[in-house]
């Protein structure tokens, strides 16, 4: 990461905005990080954390549905990273203007006032969700995923340069399905696990290798691409074995529109794909505007019709595998 440079996190407080934080302050003692979110309680927790690099670690209070603010916040930054995003999909379906208010209008403001003061990178967070959506939270973030990919084609001669990074599950994340379990796991009686479907599988990655990726694509981005990283997959029923073993499952059935397996790269982009040691990057489509020389050119794009996705996955955790991150994690 280069020297004296600014990092701005919208919704930095966060899992993985955390986890992102505490890299880049290990990684550069000559960067600072602003965290723009929206609770002062989990600020306020994050400072303790935090102590240490106080004089490196500036909180600002604000909303990505307000634009006068992250104006403010994004002056002097260098990149932003732009986690800030309400993420259950339940809700989304009963409240689902409010997702979008956040979701997509939040991501269109918090790009267009990196446009304003001249950020030089904007990386947006995305999730396997986006990528052919039928929920919709997978939908906003779809259309987030849109709006940040045409940034391109208003950011001129400004400095500006848009990306995206997408990947799946982050274990241990608010919300996930290994609280869930965990839960269950721990009640005094001998209730069964719920499975909402037993073939369900996903693609998984601890918070640590998700910031590691975000900051490498951050590094590494020209503008216009997606990075995906090349994640393993699991099988529901595998982590329910890892976290309460012996316990019996029973299929509680699918929850609304949820998937049984989730994709990455769908196969309609894989003729502007390439692969590389340990992802995946998606070009930008041919829009007729000049591109110069890019760092990406010449290199081999994936087989035609290819496509990634958690049930077609080469790699594959075991349950062994997963008790083995899940009693890193508690360790940690």
């Amino acid at each position: 990461m280069p020297m004296k440079q600014v990092v701005l996190i919208t919704g930095g407080t966060g899992t993985l905005g955390r986890e992102v934080t505490r890299q880049i302050l290990a990684a550069d003692p000559s960067v600072t990080v602003r965290i723009l979110s929206r609770d002062d309680h989990k600020q306020a927790d994050m400072a303790v954390d935090f102590a240490q690099h106080a004089e490196r670690l500036r909180f600002l209070v604000g909303d990505v549905r307000d634009y006068g603010r992250l104006v403010e916040a994004s002056r002097g930054v260098h990149l932003v990273i732009h986690a800030a995003a309400l993420k259950r999909v339940e809700k989304a379906e009963r409240d689902p203007e409010e997702y979008k208010r956040t979701n997509v209008d939040g991501t269109i403001n918090a790009a267009k006032a990196a446009l304003e003061t001249r950020v030089r990178k904007f990386l947006f967070v995305s999730t396997d969700k986006a990528v052919n959506p039928i929920t919709f939270y997978g939908a906003t973030k779809m259309m987030a995923e849109c709006h940040v990919m045409a940034m391109r084609n208003v950011a001129g001669a400004r400095p500006t340069r848009f990306a995206v990074v997408r990947y799946g599950n982050v274990m241990g994340s608010r919300g996930s399905v290994v609280a869930i379990f965990e839960q269950a796991a721990r009640l005094g009686v001998p209730i069964p696990i719920p499975i909402t479907h037993p073939d369900m599988t996903r693609f998984w990655v601890t918070v640590e290798q998700a910031a590691a990726f975000v900051l490498a694509a951050a590094r590494d981005m020209e503008g216009a691409e997606v990075f995906v990283p090349k994640l393993p997959s699991i099988r529901i029923t595998d982590l329910a074995a890892a976290i309460a073993p012996g316990r019996e499952q029973k299929i509680s059935g699918i929850r609304g529109s949820e998937k049984i397996h989730e994709e990455l790269i769908p196969a309609w982009v894989a003729r502007r794909t390439i692969e590389q040691a340990g992802r995946y990057i998606t070009m930008p489509m041919e829009d007729g505007l000049p591109r110069p020389r890019s760092k990406w050119a010449g290199l081999a794009l994936v087989r035609p019709g290819f496509s990634y996705a958690s049930d077609t996955n080469t790699q594959w955790l075991s349950v062994a595998d997963l008790r083995g991150m899940l009693a890193h994690d508690v360790a940690a």
